[in-house]
């Protein structure tokens, strides 16, 4: 199975807020559809997060 090319763009909208605006776009997207997640853990940290 030849890996999904996914390409991102970040773009600061507030950045005093940090705040970013971000897309994400699928060269050939699944006509069933995508599911993304956001991890809930950062590197050092033993602490789960919820950024959602």
């Amino acid at each position: 199975m030849k890996p999904a090319t996914i390409r991102y763009s970040i773009r600061p909208s507030k950045p005093e807020a940090h705040l970013l605006e971000v897309d994400c776009t699928l060269a050939e997207p699944d006509p069933a559809g995508q599911r993304f997640a956001l991890p809930a853990w950062i590197p050092g940290s033993y602490l789960i997060r919820d950024f959602a």
